[in-house]
């Protein structure tokens, strides 16, 4: 397989970008980014926005897309969506489509870009770990998942701070407390979170990414994997510069 990237301004391959909100998000037409915004983003990223494909050269087609919109900070994109089809997943395409999204923003004069993520998918945690200040772009993530239930409330006031520094390689998590809900953390400089899985309630995490990073000056440091009681569970670091 190979994979191409480019930014995308003619409207045949604008049409595709319909077709693939649909197939990756499940959209109906109705709740698609239309094509006349599309139209208006495409070739002006310093105006409008900026969208770029992603391309199977082996049939020739779009697999792939990020749009972005320009905001009131000049030289600032705000990305609106950005997805693969199902079958291009787990295949590095997603990752590689940001870093040429940040590669082609940077081409056209665009220094900071802005997303919004749910905090409870771990692939989009490791991005905003991965991106931080990539390619000299400065790249900051706004936690703002839809509000499915009440205590996911916590999330529409949590922003995710642009670090100062590149994460720690030499910590030793497994010394990292560990949060839970049933037991009171000592203080610390750093914290183990652990992400829910599906199905499970999200109360506590939310409350704590509120407490320790809106309230407490915490970042999040990394996103990692490890097991626990048996299985693999993933995890945030919270950290605090001294």
């Amino acid at each position: 397989m190979s994979v191409v990237y480019r930014e995308i301004t003619n409207r045949t391959d604008l049409h595709k970008c319909l077709d693939l909100q649909q197939k990756v998000f499940g959209l109906k037409d109705e709740q698609t980014i239309p094509m006349l915004i599309l139209a208006a983003l495409g070739g002006n990223p310093t105006r409008c926005g900026l969208v770029v494909g992603a391309y199977d050269t082996e049939i020739n087609d779009l697999i792939g897309f990020s749009i972005t919109i320009c905001t009131a900070k000049p030289g600032s994109l705000f990305i609106v969506a950005s997805g693969m089809l199902p079958e291009y997943h787990n295949s590095r395409s997603g990752t590689l489509l940001f870093e040429n999204l940040f590669r082609i923003a940077k081409e056209n004069g665009i220094d900071y870009m802005e997303y919004y993520f749910n905090p409870l998918k771990t692939n989009l945690g490791r991005l905003y770990f991965n991106y931080c200040h990539s390619k000299g772009i400065i790249f900051q993530y706004n936690v703002f998942p839809e509000i499915e239930n009440s205590h996911r409330i916590y999330a529409k006031c949590l922003t995710l701070p642009v670090k100062e520094h590149a994460p720690h390689k030499n910590m030793d998590f497994d010394s990292i407390p560990l949060l839970t809900n049933d037991v009171k953390y000592p203080p610390s400089d750093t914290y183990l979170l652990a992400i829910p899985e599906e199905g499970e309630d999200t109360t506590f995490f939310f409350q704590t990414l509120d407490q320790l990073i809106n309230h407490e000056s915490y970042c999040m440091e990394n996103c990692i994997s490890r097991k626990e009681t048996g299985r693999r569970r993933h995890f945030y670091v919270l950290h605090k510069e001294p």
